[in-house]
């Protein structure tokens, strides 16, 4: 057998091995996120989720129940009207809506591809997206997720600023800004602006804030790089969620970007999705933290049903008092020991539920370690008195 006859069986092999027909069995992420947090009545419902990635196979079989569309940019690069260039997107919005895999499946979906025909993208992909998604959001006027992947902090040289003048009535450019900074016309980012200079001379950053204004919650992957979340954009923004992987035995995924700008960790290795390459086609060997962040998107959106005037904080505070404790891997991962909450202004009951009543799995996002740090001992005492723990 010729050397190329044997490479070509052996990339059909692997092929066979990633991609399979049907969903399988392997669906431990389900398990995994035990839904004692949530309300066993919300799916989801009203509230609508953005990914800018690739795309979605809308016509996927996992899509057949669900409210989801798919947004091309417009562009030269994007004439192909591809619906999903690189696949992630229609993972990411099978664990969000599918009927089989999905957490949120009452969830509007849309997928805005950013990601060209030959499956690339730039920095300016990017932000038309972040855009598309404003411009979508401006529209509806509902609760809504913006979920995007990490990136790497662009190498860009910036040579002028949008400034305020002394005066702060007018705006001027010029190579240097004294605070207050205004990037764009937003008022509200003024404050972050000026005390996080580094953060908004990143252009990523500064969109995703123009989102979080205009009442987006923003969820972003850690990213895959096995170094500081801190160090890439977006996941050390503060006003945002970011989510890091795990594996199936709750270790941290290896590549999974950690530290103290990770807020929580949800499962994001080989976890069972849909994916482009055909109507009943999923991929069960992944391993992304966008994956976690999808999952974690959909938390949230289940959660917005319940609260929809919930902001960003709020939704960090209540993930963080219902998330498992556990080390993972190598990381010392501290959180509260607290195995079911109620919702917000639960109706009076006469006695509090057991505390075994979600034993089996008990809630699957796993809290960030500097998060529980900042709680402080006052807040555990304060949940011991109440019987919560």
């Amino acid at each position: 057998m010729s050397t190329h006859l044997l490479v070509f069986f052996l990339i059909i092999a692997t092929r066979a091995q990633e991609i399979h027909r049907g969903v399988g069995n392997n669906t431990w992420h389900l398990a995994f996120l035990d839904q004692c947090v949530l309300s066993p009545t919300t799916t989801g419902r009203g509230v609508t989720i953005y990914i800018v990635d690739s795309g979605c196979d809308i016509a996927h079989n996992e899509f057949q129940d669900a409210d989801i569309k798919s947004y091309n940019l417009e562009g030269p690069d994007f004439k192909g009207k591809i619906p999903d260039s690189l696949g992630s997107g229609t993972h990411m919005a099978s664990l969000i809506a599918g009927r089989n895999l999905g957490v949120a499946k009452s969830a509007r979906v849309s997928c805005i591809r950013a990601y060209n025909d030959t499956g690339k993208s730039t920095e300016s992909d990017l932000l038309r997206g972040i855009d598309k998604a404003l411009a979508l959001h401006a529209a509806r006027a509902d609760p809504a997720v913006l979920v995007m992947t990490s990136q790497p902090d662009a190498k860009i040289e910036v040579t002028k600023w949008l400034c305020f003048a002394e005066d702060l009535n007018a705006i001027v450019i010029r190579d240097t800004c004294i605070s207050p900074v205004r990037w764009y016309d937003e008022p509200k980012s003024v404050p972050y602006c000026a005390a996080n200079l580094s953060d908004c001379k990143n252009n990523i950053n500064r969109w995703l804030l123009k989102a979080h204004d205009a009442g987006l919650r923003v969820i972003t992957s850690a990213g895959n790089n096995a170094g500081d979340a801190c160090s890439y954009s977006p996941s050390r923004i503060p006003f945002g969620l970011k989510f890091g992987a795990l594996d199936s035995t709750g270790s941290i995924w290896s590549r999974s970007n950690t530290g103290p700008c990770v807020d929580f960790y949800a499962p994001g290795v080989n976890v069972t999705g849909a994916w482009n390459t055909g109507a009943d086609d999923y991929r069960s060997d992944r391993a992304k933290t966008s994956t976690a962040a999808a999952l974690g998107a959909a938390v949230v959106a289940r959660l917005l049903e319940d609260r929809p005037e919930a902001t960003t904080e709020d939704l960090r505070e209540q993930l963080r008092a219902a998330s498992k404790p556990e080390a993972a891997g190598k990381e010392k991962i501290r959180a509260l020991k607290i195995p079911c909450l109620p919702t917000p202004n639960p109706s009076p009951s006469p006695s509090p539920p057991p505390a075994e009543s979600c034993s089996a799995g008990s809630v699957g996002l796993i809290l960030g370690r500097a998060a529980v740090v900042a709680l402080g001992d006052s807040w555990v005492s304060g949940f011991k008195a109440k019987g919560l723990v």
